[in-house]
């Protein structure tokens, strides 16, 4: 594994805290929109409606946590720094742009509105996720969850991905999260928001070295 000096640690770890920190806010307008969900914000929010008394950025750090630990006594290879930022500050920021936001962004502002804040809150995430993952050093426990199966399993990540999405997604929807205009709209935008960024993002100094690069 390569070895970094203090000044590329300190870089690696800026562009991870980042990239949690625009994640959150994306999915913290998503939330605040009412308009549903992507699959995991599905759980996310069912626990939230199931016990109140849990806000959505202390569910995400629950359920993440309760995967971090059975990913790391079965498959703890796949565990990086970055599971570990994410797992530790993402719900954090989700509660914290939650209130900032929340007198601004409601479900009583008019339609258009509305849906063009959805639009934004999704491109936000996709930017989030691929500044996130330009350092290369590991994915969040619910992303991780996918990429176990599919390499255990030896199935395409892509079946892997969308079998878990609907596991999520499912749970949810049973827990008291709604399935709305929110959950098509990350469907089809999250992806080619976060290619779109990888390509802009690749042209940067932020696009570093992976980890396990020689130097």
């Amino acid at each position: 594994m390569r070895k970094y000096s203090a000044k590329e640690w300190a870089q690696h770890l800026t562009v991870l805290f980042f990239g949690v920190v625009i994640i959150a806010l994306g999915v913290a307008i998503f939330l605040l929109t009412d308009f549903g969900m992507d699959p995991f914000t599905m759980l996310v929010n069912g626990v939230h409606k199931t016990i109140p008394a849990i806000s959505n950025g202390l569910a995400h750090f629950l359920i993440n946590l309760v995967l971090l630990v059975i990913i790391f006594f079965t498959a703890r290879r796949y565990i990086f720094i970055g599971t570990v930022v994410a797992w530790a500050f993402t719900g954090l920021f989700v509660d914290i742009w939650s209130a900032l936001l929340a007198p601004f962004i409601s479900a009583e502002l008019p339609m258009v509105v509305r849906v063009l804040l959805l639009v934004a809150g999704t491109v936000i995430m996709g930017a989030g996720v691929s500044l996130f993952t330009q350092p290369r050093m590991g994915a969040g426990p619910n992303d991780l969850v996918s990429i176990i199966l599919s390499e255990r399993l030896a199935f395409p990540i892509r079946w892997t991905r969308m079998g878990v999405d609907a596991f999520w997604l499912v749970t949810g929807m049973l827990l008291g999260s709604k399935l709305g205009l929110g959950t098509v709209v990350g469907l089809l935008l999250t992806g080619p928001s976060i290619q779109v960024f990888n390509a802009i993002f690749a042209k940067t100094p932020l696009a570093v070295k992976p980890a396990t690069e020689n130097p």
